[in-house]
């Protein structure tokens, strides 16, 4: 939820969440809101959710006892405008062990993979052959 709701929220005392306000502090995380919109080829290097990632060109795209991970997203840590205990620039890479038959749980250990590449590195667009590919690209706006 966002922050700003959240203070609307406890001020308006409709739901009594002022007396659960401490409560409700100590369980929140720092969250980011992610915005989609359509997303051209030309965008090489921007942060994305679906579509296929950019890797370095010896990157072994990860596997899972069912098959490959899918790409999920990434996130060109130089757009993000608030602090984070992340590096300033460089790539990350979200692949989830998703698979169609649904045999891999989503609270599984080894769900997901998270890839860090530094700035200057190299990336390559990377279609792998054993996936199917029907999700749309989207550009990521992180709030």
């Amino acid at each position: 939820m966002d922050k700003a709701k959240f203070e609307e929220i406890v001020k308006i005392e409709k739901y009594d969440l002022y007396k659960k306000e401490t409560y409700l502090r100590s369980m929140s995380l720092p969250s980011i809101k992610i915005k989609g919109e359509n997303r051209s080829k030309e965008n090489v290097g921007l942060s994305k959710q679906g579509g296929y990632p950019e890797v370095p060109e010896d990157f072994e795209w990860p596997k899972h006892k069912f098959g490959d991970y899918r790409f999920a997203l990434q996130i060109n840590l130089s757009e993000i405008k608030f602090e984070t205990p992340l590096p300033k620039t460089g790539m990350l890479s979200f692949f989830i062990a998703n698979d169609d038959d649904k045999n891999v749980f989503f609270g599984a250990k080894d769900y997901a993979k998270v890839y860090y590449f530094e700035e200057g590195t190299p990336l390559k667009t990377y279609v792998n052959p054993n996936l199917n590919y029907y999700y749309v690209d989207h550009c990521i706006r992180i709030d």
